[in-house]
């Protein structure tokens, strides 16, 4: 009828008795349906393991990729990270510009944190506007470098669906370390997390291992410190 068909070939060769190539057997059929079937279960696939709305992983499918992660890198002794962030005030944001407005911020906010992966990454939506990152072979201080670096180009996009207006988000970052479980490293980033909104939001603050549990404080050096430290002795 002329139309395009999609088909599958199973071709045979033939031989003769002295194994001379004779030419082909060629088998056609029609394969549209499965091709249909295919393509149905794919479709199937991805809304069964991506959030509808920001179009990065739901929570089931990456709580499934986080069990697997720990396990595979606590055997092999390998190095990996777990940063949850959390968009700062997103409640006044929906109260004033209404939720579609919301809706909105949350894809954009979703989209800089996948443009920020590498490959092996992985980027969940926990729930309403938090969201997780798993950092695959990367240990806490590259995390943390990484976390700051999404926190900033956060808070220098204007976002159209609130007048071109900024926001912020708070971030906390974990390592995982020997004895881990996916709940506990993620309890560990959680904390680090209620930490940076207890401090001011739009921070990382980062708990575990390679690290002080207490945040780092640049201190001003003054006349006193250089005096303790001249070899003076100060009664």
């Amino acid at each position: 009828s002329g139309r395009v068909k999609l088909v599958r070939a199973l071709i045979v060769p033939k031989t003769d008795e002295k194994g001379q190539s004779r030419g082909a057997a060629m088998l056609l059929h029609d394969g549209s349906s499965q091709a249909d079937l295919e393509e149905r279960v794919q479709e199937l696939h991805v809304r069964a393991t991506l959030d509808g709305l920001t179009k990065v992983l739901n929570r089931t499918e990456f709580e499934r990729i986080h069990e697997e992660v720990v396990k595979a890198y606590l055997r092999d002794g390998r190095a990996c990270s777990l940063m949850i962030c959390d968009i700062d005030f997103f409640k006044k944001i929906n109260d004033v510009h209404g939720h579609q407005a919301g809706d909105e911020v949350l894809i954009n906010f979703a989209a800089i944190v996948k443009t920020l992966c590498r490959i092996g990454d992985y980027v969940g939506r926990f729930g309403g506007e938090e969201f997780v990152m798993l950092c695959t072979d990367c240990g806490i201080q590259n995390a943390v470098v990484r976390a700051e670096e999404v926190r900033r180009k956060i808070a220098d996009t204007a976002q159209p669906a609130i007048g071109n207006q900024c926001i912020t988000a708070s971030f906390g970052v974990t390592e995982l370390q020997p004895g881990d479980t996916p709940e506990t490293m993620l309890r560990r980033a959680d904390r680090a997390l209620l930490r940076a909104k207890d401090e001011g939001r739009n921070r990382v603050i980062q708990l575990g291992s390679g690290m002080l549990d207490e945040p780092i404080v640049e201190q001003k050096q003054s006349w006193l410190f250089w005096l303790a430290n001249s070899g003076t002795e100060i009664v």
